[in-house]
C-alpha cells in the first residue's frame, strides 16, 4: 500500500480555502506558540450562560465573569490550548481571512466572538449566524420557540448596532464569504439570497454550502412527507448548473461537500444509501464504494475519504474520481477532517467518554490528543489552526482548545 502521503501527494497543492460543508456540529484548533490570555467577556444587555475565561499563566490576575461547579479537565495535552468553558458552547464558524471565529452557544442562544489569539472580542443575542465577509454577518434570532419566525440582522464584530433585513426566516442559513448570503424560508424549501443589502427573489431549494469561490450553491430539494431528497448545483443567479437524482435517503444530516476546486461536490448517501460523486460541468454522477458511510471529507481535488459503516472496528477508506478504492495505511476513525493545507485530522470514539484526535500530516510523525469527551475539529481557512469544542456528558460542560499541527 502506497504511503498516505503518496495517496494524497498526485494533484497540485490547494489553495486555502473554506470548504462547504453541511455536517452535524465540528468544533475546531489553535497555535502552540500561542499566549493564552484572559477572556473578558462583554455583554450586551442580555442575560445568558457563563462561559469562563481560562486565564494564561501571565494573566493570573484576571477574574472570570462566574464560576462553573468543578468539571474533569477535558484533556492535559499541552498541545492542546484551552480559551474558554461553558454549558452548551457549540458549532464554530471562522470568518473568511480567519483572523476570528464565531462560537455558537445554545442555551440561552449566544453567540461570542474571538481572535485567532483567543481573545474574546465580544457577544450578541442569537441562534445562528454567517459571515458576510471578514468582519460582518448576518445573525438569526427569534423572540419565541418557533424557529420558522426568525429575525435576520446585519452586524459587525465590536459594534452593538444590529440592522434587520426584512422578512421572516427559518433556523438555517449559509454564506459564502465573499458577500452573500442564502437564508431559508419558512416553507424549509424555499430561500433568498442577501447582497449588498438586497433580497433576491424567493428561489426554490434548501441551500446547504457554498463553492470555496461563493460562485456555485449546492441545494436540496427535500419532501418532508418521506424526508427523501434530490440535489442540485446552482449559480450566483440561481441558474442550474448541475443536479443529482433522488437520493432516495433521509435528508436530515446528508453531507454535501465541494470539491477544493469547485468542480465536482459529493453527497453521503444517495440511492441504496451509497454516497457519490457529482461532476458539476458533466453531470456525471459516480458512486463511491459498495457501503454507506459515517463521515467523509476531500482530501484533494481527486481524492475522497470515507469512514464506511461496515466492517467494525470503523476505519478510513480514500477513493478516485472514478470510485475506485484507493489503498492507503489501515487507520481507525469515526469521524474525518481535511484542513485546506491538507492536514488529515480523524476522531475516534473510544470506549467510554474518552475521544482521541489524530492529526495526519505527513511526513511528520502522526499526533494523536486524547479528550474526555466527545470532539472534532473546525479548521480556520488556512488551514494554520482549529478550534476544538469537547462536550463531557456526565457534567454536561463544554470547553474549547485551540490546536495547531
Amino acid at each position: 500500500r502506497q504511503p498516505l502521503a503518496e495517496v494524497l501527494a498526485d494533484t497540485t497543492a490547494r489553495r486555502p480555502a473554506d470548504r462547504g460543508v453541511r455536517t452535524a456540529l465540528a468544533p475546531g484548533l489553535a497555535a502552540a506558540g500561542i499566549v493564552v490570555v484572559a477572556l473578558a467577556i462583554v455583554l450586551s444587555g442580555f442575560t445568558r450562560g457563563p462561559v469562563v475565561p481560562v486565564a494564561s499563566p501571565t494573566a493570573a490576575t484576571a477574574t472570570a465573569t462566574a464560576t462553573l461547579t468543578p468539571t474533569p479537565t477535558p484533556t492535559t495535552d499541552p498541545r492542546a490550548v484551552p480559551f474558554a468553558t461553558g454549558a452548551s458552547l457549540g458549532a464554530v464558524l471562522w470568518a473568511p481571512d480567519g483572523k476570528i471565529f464565531a462560537v455558537l452557544d445554545q442555551v440561552p442562544a449566544v453567540i461570542h466572538f474571538f481572535s485567532r489569539a483567543g481573545e474574546s472580542l465580544g457577544d450578541i443575542p442569537g441562534r445562528n449566524l454567517a459571515w458576510i465577509d471578514a468582519t460582518r454577518y448576518i445573525v438569526l434570532c427569534w423572540p419565541d420557540t418557533d424557529p420558522s419566525a426568525a429575525q435576520a440582522f446585519v452586524g459587525r464584530v465590536g459594534q452593538i448596532a444590529l440592522t434587520q433585513i426584512p422578512g421572516v426566516y427559518y433556523e438555517e442559513l449559509v454564506g459564502n464569504g465573499h458577500g452573500a448570503v442564502a437564508l431559508v424560508l419558512p416553507s424549509m424549501n424555499d430561500y433568498v439570497v442577501w447582497s449588498s443589502g438586497q433580497l433576491s427573489k424567493a428561489r426554490s431549494g434548501k441551500p446547504v454550502s457554498w463553492s470555496a469561490d461563493g460562485q456555485e450553491l449546492a441545494l436540496l430539494h427535500v419532501d418532508y412527507l418521506t424526508l427523501q431528497a434530490s440535489a442540485e448545483v446552482v449559480g450566483l443567479s440561481g441558474q442550474r448548473l448541475a443536479a443529482a437524482p433522488s437520493l432516495k435517503s433521509f435528508a436530515e444530516g446528508l453531507a454535501v461537500l465541494f470539491s477544493p476546486d469547485g468542480h465536482r461536490v459529493a453527497l453521503s448517501a444517495g440511492p441504496g444509501r451509497l454516497p457519490f460523486i457529482v461532476d458539476i460541468a458533466t453531470g456525471r454522477t459516480t458512486s463511491v464504494g459498495t457501503t454507506p458511510v459515517v463521515s467523509m471529507a476531500w482530501a484533494s481535488d481527486t481524492r475522497l475519504l470515507t469512514v464506511p459503516e461496515d466492517p467494525f472496528p470503523l476505519s478510513l477508506a480514500a477513493w478516485d474520481l472514478e470510485g475506485k478504492p484507493v489503498q492507503i495505511p489501515a487507520q481507525p476513525a469515526d469521524r474525518v477532517y481535511v484542513s485546506s493545507t491538507g492536514v488529515i485530522s480523524l476522531v475516534q470514539d473510544n470506549t467510554g467518554t474518552l475521544s482521541e484526535l489524530v492529526l495526519l500530516d505527513p511526513p511528520k510523525e502522526p499526533a494523536a490528543i486524547t479528550f474526555l469527551g466527545q470532539c472534532g475539529p473546525v479548521w480556520s481557512p488556512d488551514g494554520g489552526v482549529a478550534v476544538v469544542v469537547c462536550y463531557h456528558s456526565p457534567s454536561n460542560s463544554t470547553e474549547a482548545f485551540f490546536i495547531t499541527p
